[in-house]
């Protein structure tokens, strides 16, 4: 009985012995297959490196890297429900804020905005100097109607970079939603201050001269934005010759 007894138990040792080394050996070819889709992908070789990827996933699960850069591959193609569910994969897996900060964008895509906040929060869990899930989270609370916590994020954001041209567009945007048209206005100065080819915000700088009737700034910058893009819608150019007509009766 004894005999028969240490015959089980090392016939049962052996087997888990085997399966270890199994499980290792299929780890280190799918980290292979890995690095091989990875090379593929940079020679635009998609079809190749969607094939390797899906090979390490076959042979390890868990590995969180095949599961991003296959995603990172189907949003390529465009099959964004597909990138979406490897990019959830890889976050189950392992919290990265790269991944995180893809699926966010993704579930924004889809109109999932309070799970995009989720996702750009985890992201900025990871790193809160990394500037970009500020300004999407802060987007995502705009469009949700949180636009005290949207402002909020952006100038987190501009701290770490001051010359941020989206970031002072959003903000000025903002500013205006809150009727303070003044710091609307400080920020697109900013703006063409950084980058004074930027011609399409005197647009919406003059609209808030207009608003805040100081016509003479309003006119100048109508009027530049005009002859820039003549095209420009009609009110525009209703505002202009407004501002114009005020001007005179001032005098």
């Amino acid at each position: 009985m004894k005999k028969i007894s240490f015959i089980v138990i090392l016939l049962i040792s052996s087997i888990m012995c085997f399966a270890q080394k199994t499980t290792m050996s299929n780890k280190v070819k799918a980290e292979q297959y890995v690095l091989e889709g990875v090379s593929r992908k940079s020679n635009n070789d998609l079809k190749g490196a969607l094939l390797s990827l899906s090979l390490a996933i076959n042979l390890d699960p868990y590995n969180a890297d095949a599961f991003f850069y296959r995603g990172e591959i189907h949003e390529i193609k465009g099959s964004q429900i597909d990138a979406l569910n490897d990019y959830t994969k890889a976050c189950n897996l392992r919290k990265d804020k790269v991944a995180l900060y893809k699926k966010g964008l993704l579930e924004e895509k889809q109109g999932k905005i309070e799970t995009a906040i989720t996702d750009y929060t985890e992201a900025i869990k990871l790193d809160s100097n990394d500037v970009n899930p500020y300004l999407r989270r802060a987007l995502c609370y705009n469009k949700t109607g949180n636009t005290e916590e949207a402002l909020a994020d952006i100038n987190v954001g501009l701290l770490h970079n001051p010359a941020n041209l989206n970031a002072l567009y959003l903000r000025s945007g903002l500013y205006a939603e809150l009727q303070n048209f003044q710091s609307a206005i400080n920020d697109l100065t900013r703006i063409l201050l950084i980058d004074n080819k930027r011609k399409s915000v005197l647009g919406l700088r003059g609209y808030y001269f207009f608003i805040i009737e100081d016509y003479e700034k309003a006119y100048n910058d109508l009027n530049e934005f005009i002859i820039k893009f003549p095209d420009c819608e009609q009110k525009y150019k209703d505002m202009r010759a407004s501002s114009k007509e005020k001007l005179k009766r001032s005098l």
